[in-house]
């Protein structure tokens, strides 16, 4: 078993991060406090907490302040490009959502290739019934009620598209999945071509993660920046992603 130990100065106290190896979790510690805990590899990258490390009012240097949020909401008028394009054909997405209204001609999330053709794009085409585009055709039909708290995922693996809607279950043949060319836009659509316009869903968002080829790229979570800036703080790149859209997201409560 190997321990990395972190010591970082904050204004001439001490916070201690602990690994180990075989559990890869590491516990943050103002004084005696574990204030946080978070993930490590060794040899890999160390995931730093979200929220800064206070200590009778001060922030550590260098680290930029977030708030969690339960959630952050979108009027339908934002949305989140996640800045990643699918390198593979096997995709995933899982998160969890509320929609607020029905989303005429909206997407859940998803994404175009230059050939005209759909990446893996949840699209509303009457109330909150979605249908699943992929390449040219559609499959697994979504059917979701507003006002319902829904853990969504959509696994599109080796030709066979899973989909999952609080326990209830669809799969669906695939005969062409299109190489991606656009980073995936979350609560919209991001398009390349000259599709019809469409709009972003109004929802509520609690978390997001993708998978390409069974590699996690992205774990999104809800925060609130320092400066009052709402959006998604990415758990795999430490990065804090804000809205694409226009007007501001509704944040939910702090945590």
């Amino acid at each position: 078993m190997k321990k990395i130990i972190i010591l970082l100065n904050i204004i001439g106290c001490m916070i201690i991060g602990v690994a180990v190896a075989d559990t890869i979790n590491v516990n943050w510690m103002v004084g005696n406090t574990v204030y946080d805990t978070t993930t490590c590899t060794i040899g890999g990258d160390l995931n730093v907490p979200i929220t800064a490390p206070t200590k009778r009012g001060h922030i550590f240097r260098g680290w930029e302040a977030y708030t969690r949020l339960e959630y952050i909401e979108s009027t339908g008028s934002q949305f989140i490009d996640t800045g990643y394009a699918w390198g593979t054909t096997n995709r995933k997405v899982e998160g969890k959502f509320n929609f607020s209204v029905g989303n005429y001609n909206s997407h859940i999330f998803g994404s175009t290739s230059s050939s005209d053709s759909w990446d893996l794009n949840p699209w509303c085409l009457q109330g909150v019934s979605y249908d699943t585009y992929i390449g040219n055709g559609m499959y697994n039909n979504v059917s979701l009620s507003t006002g319902v708290d829904y853990i969504l995922t959509y696994d599109l693996n080796n030709r066979v598209l899973y989909t999952d809607s609080n326990g209830i279950t669809q799969s669906s043949s695939v005969p062409y999945v299109p190489t991606s060319d656009a980073s995936v836009y979350l609560l919209h659509v991001h398009l390349l071509s000259n599709h019809e316009p469409y709009n972003p869903s109004a929802a509520k968002v609690w978390y997001f993660k993708m998978w390409d080829n069974g590699v996690l790229v992205r774990d999104f979570v809800p925060v609130r920046r320092g400066d009052g800036a709402i959006g998604m703080y990415d758990k795999v790149t430490n990065t804090f992603f804000g809205n694409s859209g226009t007007g501001a997201f509704i944040a939910g409560p702090a945590l």
